[in-house]
């Protein structure tokens, strides 16, 4: 018997995995558990002179420096920051609480909700839900909030930072 190759066992695992529901203002997110390895308190934020709409600053986090994001540019980040990994790179992104670990079923089509998105953050997908929708983040959401919600080239797993 064939094993599946690491990209497959990789994306089944990415559309089984439970998605960790948050509140970011009135909307409902959803990011990937296979992105995000701890829910903290906020640490106090630096912010950085010049950085993009949506980076907060830095913090300190047992020792190590992040980068702190908010999907919601303009606003005061929320006290709950999720610690996401992409390429081996830590971030924070901060948001107003967790609501439940969710195992969704099928995504709705892009074209049942792309008019009806947010415009603050990148999705991936959505669900609608008898209470309202579900926005899923991107699996590499740090990155798509430094570029401007811009979807990016990404080769071998790195990041294209022209």
């Amino acid at each position: 018997m064939e094993r599946p190759s690491a990209a497959a066992r990789e994306s089944s695992t990415a559309e089984t995995a439970p998605l960790l529901v948050v509140a970011v203002g009135e909307d409902r997110w959803a990011a990937p558990t296979t992105r995000v390895v701890e829910i903290v308190a906020l640490p106090p934020v630096t912010p950085l002179p010049l950085a993009p709409p949506l980076v907060i600053g830095v913090a300190v986090l047992r020792g190590q420096p992040l980068v702190v994001l908010t999907p919601r540019p303009g606003g005061n980040p929320g006290p709950v920051a999720l610690r996401w990994v992409v390429d081996g790179q830590g971030w924070l992104v901060a948001v107003d609480g967790v609501e439940r670990l969710w195992r969704p079923g099928p995504s709705l089509p892009a074209t049942a909700w792309q008019t009806l998105a947010p415009p603050e953050a990148p999705v991936a997908a959505a669900y609608r839900l008898e209470d309202g929708w579900v926005w899923q983040w991107p699996d590499d959401l740090p990155w798509r909030l430094l570029r401007g919600r811009s979807p990016e080239v990404r080769e071998e797993g790195r990041h294209d930072a022209s």
